[in-house]
């Protein structure tokens, strides 16, 4: 196993954690986040920001 393979488990984590704080921040769900973005209107900027750091 290469190096960058053993970290790109712990970068997946990090950016789990990181997606769901920006959620837990925004006091919405990755669900309820996709069902703004199917609707096309996000409840803030931040969302949609993060819809598209995510998508």
């Amino acid at each position: 196993m290469t190096s960058e393979e053993q970290e790109r488990p712990q970068a997946d984590e990090d950016w789990d954690r990181f997606v769901d704080g920006q959620l837990a921040e925004l006091g919405i769900s990755r669900d309820e986040l996709a069902r703004q973005a199917a609707r096309g209107e996000f409840e803030s900027a931040s969302a949609q920001h993060l819809w598209t750091l995510i998508s």
